[in-house]
């Protein structure tokens, strides 16, 4: 690079890459080097903008001069290599440069919300809160009757609907708010590794699967209801999952996930008087096991989104034909 003074005309070139003719303006020191890249002799007034940023952030000494129309800058000799490396490690960060601020993201509503929202509302229709066309107006306590986990009729008399039925009964307002608040969680924990469509199928096949096992392992004067099995289905299907998925990178690492599934079951799954344990348990065993069938059918990705939507679909229509047949 070579630099000549003439009639006030600075010159700047360099090997196959000359630079324009530039007036100096009287107010810069006669020694001091006009600042940028050492790419480009015209930039916009944005990226400029940008440098002098660079420049006044760094405590480099530089003056602006407009000149012809253009704002040029010109720096100190001593700073003109400090000057030029800073502009030109801005330039190769474009994570650094000042946009436009992007319009916030649409949040849509969790879809787990949703489907516990259709279960409040069934619980409405079942506590007599309101009413919905075409069914008749029941009591609370016919519906129980109707869709509760009965052990005598649904082993002697094959009523195996109401392993379905009783997933979308509970016994009063407080057993349904606490299935929502640790069914929303788990749901939703559960939906970013499977998708939610594939999650929810997963959890109520858990949920009736452990309904069936406690069925054959009670007595017979025995009844329950509650959406509680199937919500420790989907957390036996996160641990085993998460255990699976973390056992790749050695057997320690899987038992955080079981530990912690365990935990979470003994602090949830044990409490209340008339809570149901066995239930509880055999959901639990049932998703560990849909897990790890769930892990051996797609060990490094999720069901395509294209069965998502089919799968949900699937649910309500199991629902549907359960309860169709307990009011027939």
């Amino acid at each position: 690079m070579t630099l000549i003074v003439k009639d006030g005309i600075r010159i700047r070139s360099g090997p196959g890459r000359p630079l324009p003719l530039r007036q100096r303006s009287a107010a810069v020191p006669p020694f001091w080097r006009p600042a940028g890249d050492g790419e480009r002799t015209r930039v916009s007034e944005h990226l400029l903008a940008q440098w002098i940023l660079v420049l006044s952030a760094k405590n480099i000494p530089f003056l602006l001069t407009h000149r012809g129309g253009r704002r040029l800058i010109y720096v100190p000799p001593m700073a003109e290599g400090i000057a030029r490396h800073e502009i030109a490690g801005y330039n190769a960060e474009p994570a650094l440069r000042i946009h436009p601020p992007t319009p916030p993201a649409r949040r849509d509503i969790p879809p787990a919300v949703l489907f516990f929202v259709l279960l409040l509302g069934w619980h409405g229709i079942c506590a007599g809160w309101w009413g919905f066309p075409g069914l008749a107006p029941l009591t609370h306590h016919e519906w129980i009757r109707l869709g509760a986990l009965d052990v005598y009729r649904t082993r002697t008399l094959h009523e195996w609907y109401r392993t379905v039925t009783a997933l979308s009964l509970h016994a009063d307002s407080l057993h349904l708010f606490s299935n929502i608040a640790a069914g929303s969680l788990f749901l939703t924990l559960l939906r970013l590794r499977t998708g939610f469509g594939i999650g929810l199928l997963l959890t109520i096949l858990g949920g009736v699967l452990g309904n069936v096992c406690d069925v054959l392992y009670r007595p017979l004067p025995f009844s329950s209801v509650g959406f509680s099995t199937a919500i420790f289905a989907c957390l036996g299907l996160l641990s085993s999952i998460q255990a699976l998925q973390e056992g790749r990178q050695g057997r320690r690492r899987a038992l955080l996930p079981l530990g912690a599934g365990a935990g979470l079951f003994a602090m949830l799954g044990t409490e209340g008087e008339r809570t149901d344990y066995a239930a509880h348990l055999f959901g639990m065993a049932a998703g560990l096991s849909l897990g790890y069938a769930y892990h051996r059918l797609l060990p490094h990705a999720r069901p395509p989104a294209r069965i998502q939507l089919p799968a949900a679909a699937g649910v309500a229509l199991l629902f549907i034909l359960a309860w169709h047949l307990a009011l027939g």
